[in-house]
């Protein structure tokens, strides 16, 4: 038998399956969940719903007395799995992008990015993450007290 050892940190994925009949409160608990896993981690929360039942949680119920405010998370409403996969990616790729645009220091670092990014954004993100990198960009932009460079992060054809 081997004795007692000090923990150590691991970054490890949750995997949990939720089972029960309809009504039973799998959705709820989930949201619940993921809100404090997503809150402590300084993440968002998405939801994939596959019987566009998720509207209930994203409004304020004051009977719920639980959880009476609106949960909130971005919801993709689909039954394929392979637009599941790359709205998926998509948020990872985003994430990352949005880390490398928020650390830039300087005006100049924030430009060569920008050039690094803009030919990946566009292919390679939904619109809605295409849209919040753009957003921190033009943000992070405002801050540094740049002009934008020539491959700029941009939504526009």
């Amino acid at each position: 038998m081997s004795g007692f050892t000090k923990p150590t940190s691991l970054k490890a994925a949750l995997k949990l399956a939720l089972y029960g009949p309809a009504g039973s409160g799998k959705t709820f608990t989930a949201l619940l969940l993921a809100e404090g896993l997503a809150r402590q981690a300084g993440r968002r929360v998405a939801v994939l719903d596959t019987e566009q039942g998720t509207a209930f949680y994203s409004q304020p119920v004051p009977r719920r007395t639980a959880h009476p405010a609106p949960f909130e998370f971005d919801v993709l409403h689909t039954r394929s799995v392979t637009e599941a996969i790359g709205a998926s990616r998509s948020g990872e790729l985003a994430a990352d992008y949005a880390s490398r645009i928020a650390g830039a220091k300087t005006a100049e670092e924030l430009r060569q990015v920008g050039q690094q990014l803009a030919p990946q954004v566009k292919s390679h993100l939904v619109p809605a993450d295409l849209e919040r990198v753009r957003q921190l960009y033009g943000k992070r932009q405002a801050k540094l007290k740049t002009t934008p460079p020539q491959a700029s992060v941009n939504t526009s054809s």
